[in-house]
């Protein structure tokens, strides 16, 4: 999931403030294993127009939910937009959607 937010904070006022907050009252526990299973994961993807996360250009689950709110982003490396290249993560991503009944 991605959220858009607008904030007077900077980069690390919002980290500090907000982000690690969040994951703090849910549990988040750290460890030496970056991918360790947590119970939540926040992270800033986008701030003030620049990529911060460069897993957007790369990984579904990051560029696929941004894309629904910044599609017109432009990967600086190939020039195509953040709308075309989560379409093209779409068509050759092994996950599928799960609605249930």
């Amino acid at each position: 999931m991605a959220v858009e937010i607008e904030t007077e904070m900077n980069r690390d006022q919002l980290k500090q403030s907000m982000i690690t907050c969040i994951e703090k009252a849910l549990h988040r526990i750290r460890t030496e294993d970056k991918n360790a299973p947590r119970t939540i994961d926040l992270d800033t993807i986008v701030f003030n127009g620049e990529i911060v996360d460069e897993d957007i250009w790369h990984k579904a689950f990051v560029g696929i939910p941004v894309s629904e709110l910044s599609p017109g982003l432009v990967n600086p490396n190939t020039g195509e937009t953040l709308q075309v290249i989560a379409a093209k993560m779409k068509s050759s991503a092994k996950a599928e959607l799960f609605i249930p009944d």
